[in-house]
């Protein structure tokens, strides 16, 4: 059986890609592609065939072995932030709805799809089945996508002895250099204008270091129309208005998955977070928090129906809500923010 004749490209509808420069490096288990700069690398047991690929006009390059008893293929495609946000808003029913439209156009019969998240990033694997030159073969697609970069692993065997080890060992080496965020528990409550975290009172707005101080150093800094400082594990966003050493805005993101933003957590608030005696969750509701919060309640913002919010006279408490990653008075709570006046 020619396991050649088993390969087929990759049509991912929806990315065009930037061409990178990629190339492979030899370790003593087997070849990485592309290399181990990229947010995502794989495994090849020897010398892979080095491709340009395409997908709507853009480039990419792949990588393929074809060993006795199967084949192995990895794709990886850089992503511009257009490309990268329309990735990260897919659904796990469009996840499946382009692999199943994968396998349909490759002739795949039977084929099921398993959709998820895990440390690599959003994923959904296809399985399928096919006869080739009379022998029945499985075929194994996963598309990976990272926040900056797509990966898509292609495999196929005969059916009688599949998985092959080979094609175990390629999906096991995938391997992405974003790290994974282990959440810190921090406690925050607000009574009133008076800010507590771990009960170490702070002052909006802050002097920087005294911020950092209590939180520790952030782990990335961006630079916008504020300096933005964020820190992964805890789930917390501070904003510094430029050339200034002061914190003005503190961001409690209550849900990582809904935004997408470059300086977004990479890990949700995971401690308790009170406002006037009420505790404020992801799923709760303003009616919910005015009904069990002291003082004065929250309400609508005029022309922003997807926040509500608290006036002090040196205070502003802001809840913030979204959908799909859109901001909607429909959606569940994605960020309380304090921001000093």
């Amino acid at each position: 059986m020619n396991y050649k004749t088993l390969s087929y490209g990759v049509c991912l509808i929806w990315i065009s890609c930037l061409c990178a420069t990629f190339s492979f490096s030899q370790q003593r288990a087997g070849f990485v592609f592309p290399e181990p700069a990229m947010e995502f690398t794989v495994m090849f047991p020897t010398i892979p065939k080095i491709e340009n690929v395409y997908a709507n006009d853009g480039t990419g390059k792949s990588a393929e072995v074809t060993l006795s008893d199967c084949f192995l293929r990895a794709e990886l495609l850089t992503m511009n932030s257009e490309q990268a946000t329309n990735a990260s808003r897919l659904t796990d029913e469009q996840l499946a709805g382009i692999a199943l439209a994968y396998g349909n156009a490759n002739g795949l019969s039977n084929a099921t799809v398993k959709t998820g998240s895990n440390d690599l990033g959003k994923f959904a694997r296809l399985r399928g089945y096919k006869t080739v030159a009379n022998v029945p073969a499985t075929f194994e697609t996963m598309f990976i996508y990272g926040r900056k970069e797509a990966i898509t692993l292609t495999v196929g065997g005969k059916s009688s002895s599949f998985p092959q080890k080979a094609i175990t060992d390629f999906f096991n080496s995938v391997k992405t250099a974003v790290k994974s965020v282990t959440p810190k528990k921090i406690d925050i409550a607000i009574t009133g204008t008076q800010i507590v975290l771990n009960k170490t009172p702070i002052k909006l707005p802050a002097e920087r270091n005294a911020l950092f101080e209590i939180l520790g150093q952030p782990d990335r800094r961006s630079d916008k129309l504020n300096t933005i400082y964020t820190w992964d594990g805890l789930g917390l966003i501070a904003y510094e208005r430029k050339n200034q050493a002061k914190v003005h805005q503190l961001s409690v993101v209550v849900n990582n998955s809904d935004m997408n933003y470059e300086f977004w957590s990479r890990a949700s608030f995971s401690g308790v977070l009170t406002i006037d005696g009420a505790i404020l969750t992801r799923n709760s509701t303003t009616d919910s928090i005015n009904k069990t919060k002291k003082g004065s309640p929250f309400v609508k913002v005029p022309g922003l129906p997807f926040i509500t919010e608290l006036v002090h006279s040196d205070l502003t408490i802001s809840i913030g809500r979204a959908l799909t990653y859109e901001y909607s008075e429909f959606g569940k709570i994605v960020e309380i923010s304090l921001e000093a006046k």
